[in-house]
């Protein structure tokens, strides 16, 4: 399989028909352990997991547990000829049961935060934000990296259905340490300096989507 380096998130030139059509009210829960969340209306974000993620080839992965993190056609079809959605150039590309996310930093050494919602979250201090249905058939949301297909980095176990991911990255770019020591996973969780990511979950089919915030943000 080929591998090819991810651009730098920038931007979704494709309003997204097609994908899903329905939205379901769903409630979420943890994998370990496995702890019912209701979600109320208007519940705040709430905190799932948290942890270090390897985004090597500048790259990671959320999918539907149950099918190939990886697609084949995520890199053997040209950007100007493609099924799959978005682009390299775009920064993800996503065919409704997995997505790629492209990061920047040059150590791919990332601290990810995992929340839910019941709803779009504040965007604050974020760089950029990007917002994509997922299908979920399996019941649970995997994340990972290229050197971690066979087996997630992280699963969160949901309600099937459809989820929007939103993804909010800070700090496009920057290298946690410097260029040469690679940090703990406390020192990466600390540094609020470095490249980091925060995804939020949230039920059912969310509009609009694309990228809602940052360069390559659609002007309303």
């Amino acid at each position: 399989m080929k591998r090819r380096k991810l651009l730098t998130l920038t931007g979704l030139g494709t309003t997204v028909f097609g994908l899903v059509s329905t939205s379901r009210s769903v409630a979420l829960s943890t994998s370990l352990p496995t702890t019912q969340l209701a979600l109320a209306k208007n519940e705040r974000m709430r905190l799932l997991t948290e942890f270090r993620i390897d985004a090597d080839h500048y790259q990671f992965f959320v999918y539907d547990s149950g099918t190939d993190p990886c697609p084949e056609s995520f890199y053997s079809e040209p950007d100007d000829n493609r099924s799959d959605l978005g682009s390299y150039g775009q920064g993800y590309i996503t065919n409704g049961k997995t997505i790629c996310f492209g990061t920047a930093a040059h150590l791919n050494n990332h601290w990810m935060e995992v929340y839910s919602s019941a709803q779009r979250p504040e965007f604050g201090q974020a760089e950029k934000v990007i917002a994509l249905p997922l299908v979920i058939d399996s019941g649970n949301i995997g994340i990972t990296s290229l050197l971690d297909l066979n087996e997630p980095m992280k699963k969160v176990a949901v309600n099937s259905g459809i989820w929007t991911v939103y993804l909010l990255a800070f700090n496009l770019g920057s290298d946690p340490e410097g260029d040469s020591e690679v940090p703990s996973d406390e020192q990466l969780r600390a540094d609020w300096k470095a490249e980091r990511y925060k995804m939020v979950l949230v039920p059912g089919f969310q509009t609009p989507i694309g990228v809602l915030h940052g360069a390559g943000a659609k002007k309303a």
